[in-house]
């Protein structure tokens, strides 16, 4: 799990639904995303000006990498 705080940058998804939704969302490979919410029920992110809560089954299915040293 990611720490609150940090930034993450997509590296992959698993599925095409869930693929072809987060793309509607603006949320494809390369996106850099800041974890807002991380702890029971819904992950919340930030991606840009926007901020998009998830389910944790979904959020589990985003592949990512941690970047920089916020936190």
């Amino acid at each position: 799990a990611v720490e609150e705080g940090r930034s993450v940058v997509v590296k992959g998804v698993e599925g095409l639904k869930l693929r072809s939704r987060l793309k509607e969302l603006g949320i494809v490979v390369g996106t850099e995303l800041r974890v807002v919410r991380n702890e029971g029920g819904p992950v919340v992110v930030d991606l840009k000006v926007e901020r998009l809560a998830m389910g944790r089954g979904m959020a589990h299915r985003v592949y990512v990498e941690v970047s920089g040293d916020e936190v």
